[in-house]
């Protein structure tokens, strides 16, 4: 007897057309959410006031573009620019998804949702079980028709959560030689969900991995009756061939394909290959595969991404600090489907914008996430990324040169708040962003001198002189007289000399230095709660924006109260 019945199991394409069963919140907020007054439309809607001038207005455009907010422990970034962003998001009608990695997160948005008068729009997906999303099926149902598509959907969303999960092991991508060891596996989940697909019309978690470990190792094993007794793949593979292709056939040639993979290709693979690339597989995904996990993942669907195009608010609430790993997969799990659906989404100028919260944002950021940036602004996303420095990014997201992969990212989040942080590579980064300005430093000199002096001499000499003269007379006489004389002289001399110099100087000197120095995000930012008054202190930073200061940034302060 077959494991399951061929009858096909309930498509998740009919919850995108009923009211989830389990989700009333939702579908009330749902039900007066598409009314355009509900929301807001239009791009240059203001959402925040920044200051009291016209020009500082933050508007829907801004927050389609992105923002990144770093700030250290205890700055008040989620208090106070968190809480503020979160308000205005809600205020104008905005659907979304928030990912949690406190546990208190989600009492938060609880909370925010009831000072905005939100309070039916959250709908919270927790570990309770009440709310279940078989993602494989979710993805499968969007492309029934097109079986090769539906395939090449499920195998990237199961490989971006085996690269999340296996950047808990390693901060580095694999080198050009390893390029088999990324794509084996992604081969292995392709063969396997076109033969459950096609045999018993749906794909879940359990089964394909019950599937690949219960396959067989060599072409003798196939003729192993014990082996068939006990083994899924062959149960699985048995009905395939039995019922000429299962509940969805595929053509005569991907028939063909199939056969000779599992029945030539995998037993034929090296032993030790086989064994570590089906070890991974299982290492990775094994915290969707036990428990409550299983039930919500692998099991049936009441809820979509695409609520939240119609106003829901979805609260992740699988906190890391609760569940660890599990927690990361399960919300990445969504977080990657809701991009996709947001993605593929019809835009007008209508559509209702909707959000991306990640808190701590550094647990939850993959390889696709710098992809949906790109685009984002065109499908009508916000997406708020919030985490205390650039070295917590640098060694979470991984990759050979890990600031490139982070820079990427951020750069195309183009609003950027800045709070306390001690950090001196975020704060000389932050700097060196907000740019340098021309400034004049004042200038005060002063000196003052003594200078005396004394000197003296003595002098003294002794001189003598001759002198000879004669004459003729008439006679012919000749006389001739001489003369001598001498002298002595002494004298002594003394001058004495004394003086004072001195001045002062001061003035002003133009100098081309940063507007904001690395240190004073550390030295003078407000950081909240009663000792600041319950005030944030924060820079906004716009690339290309001129503020009412006529730079582009702008000191503000966040009420935590407010």
């Amino acid at each position: 007897m077959p494991l399951f019945s061929r009858k096909r199991s309930r498509s998740t394409a009919s919850i995108l057309t009923a009211p989830p069963p389990v989700a009333p919140l939702a579908e009330a907020g749902s039900r007066a959410a598409t009314r355009r007054a509900d929301y807001v439309h239009d791009m240059d809607a203001p959402l925040l006031q920044l200051s009291p001038a016209k020009e500082d207005s933050w508007c829907l455009r801004d927050a389609l573009e992105g923002v990144q907010i770093f700030g250290g422990i205890g700055s008040g970034k989620t208090s106070g620019s968190g809480r503020a962003l979160a308000h205005a998001f809600l205020r104008s009608g905005m659907g979304g998804v928030v990912l949690c990695a406190k546990p208190d997160e989600a009492a938060n948005w609880m909370s925010y949702a009831k000072e905005t008068g939100r309070e039916r729009s959250i709908l919270r997906f927790d570990a309770s079980g009440a709310v279940r999303f078989n993602f494989l099926e979710y993805e499968m149902s969007r492309n029934p028709g097109a079986a090769d598509i539906m395939s090449a959907n499920v195998v990237a969303c199961l490989q971006n959560i085996l690269e999340v999960a296996a950047r808990g092991t390693t901060l580095s991508t694999p080198a050009a030689g390893d390029a088999f060891w990324q794509k084996a596996p992604r081969m292995m989940i392709g063969y396997g969900v076109d033969l459950l697909y096609a045999t018993w019309g749906r794909v879940r978690l359990a089964e394909l991995m019950d599937l690949i470990e219960s396959a067989p190792t060599s072409p003798a094993q196939m003729k192993d009756a014990e082996w068939r007794e006990h083994s899924f793949f062959y149960q699985t593979f048995s009905e395939f061939f039995a019922t000429g292709g299962g509940v969805y056939p595929p053509p005569p040639e991907d028939l063909v394909r199939l056969k000779k993979f599992w029945t030539s290709g995998f037993p034929r693979m090296a032993e030790k290959t086989r064994s570590n690339i089906i070890t991974t597989l299982t290492a990775d995904l094994d915290p969707l595969l036990r428990g409550r996990m299983r039930t919500i993942f692998s099991t049936e669907t009441n809820i979509v991404p695409e609520l939240t195009h119609e106003g829901a608010v979805i609260l992740l609430d699988f906190p890391v600090k609760e569940f660890n790993e599990a927690g990361i997969l399960a919300q990445q799990i969504f977080k990657y489907l809701w991009q996709r659906a947001t993605e593929r989404r019809a835009v007008s100028d209508a559509t209702r914008p909707v959000f991306l919260w990640s808190d701590e944002c550094q647990f939850f950021l993959s390889g696709y996430d710098m992809e949906f940036q790109s685009t984002a602004r065109s499908s009508r996303a916000c997406t708020v990324l919030m985490t205390q420095n650039l070295p917590t990014l640098y060694s979470k997201i991984g990759g050979q040169v890990p600031e490139h992969t982070v820079n990427a990212l951020i750069g195309n989040l183009r609003t950027k708040i800045l709070h306390s942080n001690t950090d001196n590579a975020t704060n000389q980064w932050a700097a060196q962003l907000i740019g340098r300005e021309t400034v004049w430093r004042a200038n005060y000199s002063s000196n003052e001198g003594w200078s005396s002096g004394d000197s003296r001499g003595w002098n003294s000499g002794d001189s003598t002189s001759w002198q000879v003269g004669g004459s003729r007379g008439a006679d012919g006489t000749v006389s001739v007289t001489s003369s001598s004389g001498g002298g002595f002289s002494q004298g002594v001399n003394q001058s004495w000399s004394r003086g004072r110099s001195g001045g002062t100087s001061q003035g002003v000197q133009e100098q081309l230095d940063h507007a904001i120095q690395p240190e004073e995000f550390g030295r003078s930012f407000k950081t909240g709660g009663r000792r600041s008054g319950y005030k944030v202190s924060g820079v906004v930073m716009q690339a290309g924006r001129r503020f009412a200061s006529g730079r582009n940034w702008l000191r503000v302060e966040f009420d935590q109260r407010s």
